[in-house]
């Protein structure tokens, strides 16, 4: 996870930054919950960790970011004939973008911006039940578009909600036949803090 996390911010600053310097004073790392729905593992819900990069950009109305989670849900029960199995469901969600503020600018108190951008859901499912032991995965690419508000609690920290639709290119087909779609209905929230080295 480390070498993810280092490669997309290597990315995000290099695409980015207007210079071929980066300036650390415009980036900020942040950490929260992803609340989430799926579908294909018993209708449960989850609160997600989440890791947010994000690169102020010069102009001070915009920025480029990266989000990244791996929400997993396991669900036990008795098939038809009083059997015990236990189904696990992993899902490795990131999602690079832009994002232009509506409201203040990246140094105000309060600021509301909206966000846009492309990402990848990756999905595994593992059936276990006596010596069973069977495995699927499914994968596909996402659009996302939202909008978000964060608050400064300080210089440094800020507060931030951001519900966001996503576009699925499909759904992920579960082994009992129905289907898994990515976050809640395609809605996924992300609510957490970030800190900015200024």
């Amino acid at each position: 996870m480390k070498k993810i996390l280092l490669a997309a911010t290597a990315v995000l600053c290099l695409s980015s930054a207007s210079k071929a310097q980066i300036d650390f004073e415009n980036l900020s790392i942040g950490i929260g919950v992803q609340p989430t729905y799926y579908f294909a593992v018993g209708q449960g819900t989850a609160l997600n960790p989440m890791v947010k990069i994000q690169y102020e950009l010069d102009d001070e109305t915009s920025f480029g970011y990266f989000d990244f989670s791996m929400p997993s849900f396991s669900t036990e029960g008795k098939d038809d004939l009083g059997v015990g199995y236990t189904e696990k469901t992993s899902y490795l969600n990131f999602n690079l973008g832009y994002g232009r503020y509506l409201v203040g600018e990246s140094d105000d108190n309060f600021n509301f911006y909206g966000k846009l951008g492309g990402g990848f859901s990756a999905f595994t499912n593992t059936y276990t039940k006596g010596n069973v032991n069977d495995e699927f995965a499914d994968a596909g690419w996402t659009i996302n578009l939202g909008v978000g508000a964060s608050f400064g609690l300080n210089d440094q920290i800020r507060a931030f909600v951001e519900p966001t639709w996503v576009f699925a290119s499909g759904t992920y087909n579960s082994r009992s036949g129905s289907t898994a779609t990515y976050g809640l209905g395609n809605v996924n929230a992300n609510i957490g803090v970030k800190y900015r080295f200024n």
